[in-house]
């Protein structure tokens, strides 16, 4: 707690912070622009959180996020905030494409707002173990999808990658894609509990759709 104190005491830093408390994933350069602080100085904060252990960092070097290391730390952050009153007003990220943010396609598999609970939900319910930016199919994930009517013999046997975490565009959290991503969603459409919107990337859960994942995962979407 100490570490986060002492970040909140400068102002630059505070919003980087306040930020990042969603437990989302930004550029440096989406980080000075949602602040307003100026590039340079935000690559100075980012090192010294970095240097901290506060920052977990995802990408190549051309195209880096950054993201607060833990659950943790997210939630000493929150904490800081809640009792502090502290509020603080930040730039709204743009998005063009608005109508995609629920629910898009990603290549093959679930995105936006629905891909990503659903990702959490898997996770949550132990069917996915999520270690940072390493996903890993669990055997009750395999029974899970086994019941779906997913064909996971044939999956487990491919040489392409299983689960794999896929930054969300829109939410900038992790969204599930890898084989079992591409065939979850490909399940869904032939269960009709999502459809396909024109010759678009837009997916769209059906009211069948709706009830029977929140049957199975327990959410709503």
């Amino acid at each position: 707690m100490m570490t986060i104190d002492k970040f909140f005491k400068d102002p630059d830093s505070s919003k980087l912070l306040f930020a990042l408390k969603d437990f989302q994933a930004f550029t440096a350069s989406e980080l000075s622009k949602m602040c307003g602080i100026d590039q340079q100085k935000v690559d100075e904060i980012i090192d010294r959180m970095t240097g901290s252990n506060l920052l977990f960092v995802w990408g190549r070097r051309n195209r880096k996020y950054y993201r607060i290391l833990n659950q943790e730390i997210v939630s000493k952050i929150n904490q800081f905030v809640e009792s502090n009153k502290l509020k603080i007003r930040l730039k709204e990220r743009i998005i063009k494409d608005k109508d995609s943010i629920h629910s898009r396609s990603c290549y093959g598999h679930l995105a936006g707002k629905t891909g990503v609970k659903i990702c959490q939900a898997l996770i949550d319910h132990g069917f996915i173990q999520s270690n940072d930016d390493q996903f890993t199919l669990t055997k009750t994930g395999i029974e899970f999808y086994n019941k779906l009517g997913i064909n996971t013999n044939e999956i487990l046997n491919n040489s392409k990658p299983i689960v794999k975490p896929c930054l969300d565009f829109s939410e900038r959290k992790y969204h599930l894609s890898g084989e079992i991503g591409d065939a979850m969603l490909s399940r869904f459409l032939e269960l009709k509990w999502f459809e396909r919107i024109g010759k678009t990337r837009i997916v769209k859960p059906t009211a069948k759709g709706k009830i029977e994942i929140q049957k199975r995962l327990g959410i709503e979407i």
